[in-house]
């Protein structure tokens, strides 16, 4: 009986596709029922990770490897009812099943009949809630089915920022190369081998703190927070949760860790501030043609290296800039330029320092720049005599 349900399924598709060609006969079935993903908190829109969306009665897959706020699936108008399965990351299903009454309507000679479906129902479910929108199934697009979700009451919401050399407290967001992520709890890891700037993390809601190990690209850090926990009921249908306050940082491996906001929201809102100090010393010169104020140009360099560090910068490279970084231990830096052909020419800056830009960095700020002795034909000229981050254009070299 099925496989004859199938097959006229199937046949009654070719007839439909057979019409197109006129332009009356198109979108007939009103057959799509259009679902949205919705927070209870709010009444919100809510975006889900799926794996995949089928249905039964046929294996097609309707949508795979998704972040979805809402989609438009078929009904199956052969049946008075379809369930639709709803995979999760971690595999598991989530059931939705709906009823519906399914009527032919006989619409011309040349466009055959369609199917009318009405009073749109749901069967059963396993959503948190889920509630009928709009009752009656359309052709293109709208909201017939409402799932919503319970809050998520244990996810603090860490941000990462960068500051600059500027007065700005909280700096700019920033996105870092995480290695994984970690707590001392669930055995769980987090966010691996992926770049962002804001993560959501559980907390242990059995506990009053919870540590964080980050092993990102930039190095290992930890921070613990602790809290308190009440518990209540704010939807029936959610039963007694527990919601999470008073957040406090017991420690921190990150140069500075702010709290912004001590409880816990869903939708979430940012509680924790990871901020990366500026680095201060990072000198950036130009490769000029003819003069200082000549257009870019390239240079083939072998090696630069400086007066009081071993390593080796910009080697066997092509660039019309570098960014150097200057002795924050001293006020004098000199670099070596080795040009291919064995040409090598000494640059001597000399400098300031001062205060950091914020509380909690360490390295001072970088001021009145200037050459104190120079190889080079043409005299390098300052163009910005303060060293900032990001790096600006601190001075024009014309390797003549």
């Amino acid at each position: 009986m099925m496989i004859k349900k199938v097959a006229l399924f199937v046949c009654l598709g070719l007839v439909v596709a057979a019409c197109l060609d006129n332009p009356d006969c198109y979108n007939l079935n009103n057959n799509l029922v259009g679902i949205s993903f919705r927070k209870m908190f709010d009444g919100k829109g809510d975006t889900v990770a799926l794996l995949s969306v089928t249905a039964s009665g046929t294996d097609s897959i309707f949508q795979e490897y998704v972040l979805a706020n809402g989609m438009m699936l078929p009904l199956n108008y052969l049946s008075q009812q379809t369930t639709f399965y709803f995979q999760r990351p971690d595999g598991s299903f989530q059931t939705l099943v709906l009823g519906y009454k399914a009527q032919t309507q006989f619409v011309s000679e040349d466009c055959g009949e369609r199917f009318v479906l009405s009073d749109l129902n749901i069967l059963s479910h396993d959503f948190d809630s889920a509630r009928v929108a709009f009752a009656t199934p359309v052709s293109e697009s709208g909201t017939n089915i409402a799932l919503y979700r319970c809050p998520i009451t244990n996810m603090v919401k860490f941000n990462f920022r960068q500051l600059n050399t500027d007065t700005v407290k909280n700096g700019t967001p920033v996105s870092l190369d995480i290695n994984d992520i970690t707590d001392d709890f669930s055995g769980v890891t987090f966010y691996s081998d992926t770049a962002l700037n804001a993560v959501r993390l559980p907390l242990n809601p059995a506990a009053g703190s919870t540590q964080y190990q980050f092993s990102l690209a930039a190095g290992d850090s930890s921070i613990t927070l602790n809290y308190t926990g009440t518990d209540s009921v704010l939807f029936d249908v959610c039963g007694t949760q527990r919601f999470f306050d008073d957040l406090s940082i017991a420690s921190s491996e990150f140069p500075i860790a702010r709290i912004v906001n001590d409880s816990i929201h869903d939708p979430a809102v940012t509680n924790v501030l990871l901020l990366r100090c500026p680095e201060t010393n990072l000198v950036k010169i130009v490769f000029k043609n003819g003069t200082t104020t000549g257009s870019n140009q390239a240079q083939v360099i072998t090696r630069i290296t400086t007066d009081y560090s071993a390593d080796v910068l910009y080697e066997e490279s092509n660039t019309n800039n570098v960014i150097l970084p200057l002795n924050l231990s001293a006020n004098t830096t000199t670099f070596t330029f080795e040009f291919e052909g064995g040409v090598t020419k000494d640059l001597t800056l000399q400098y300031e320092l001062g205060e950091p830009f914020h509380d909690g960095c360490s390295s001072p700020g970088v001021t009145a720049l200037s050459v104190v002795s120079s190889e080079f034909t043409t005299t390098p000229e300052v163009t910005d005599s303060n060293v900032k981050f990001p790096t600006v254009n601190n001075l024009a070299v014309v390797n003549d």
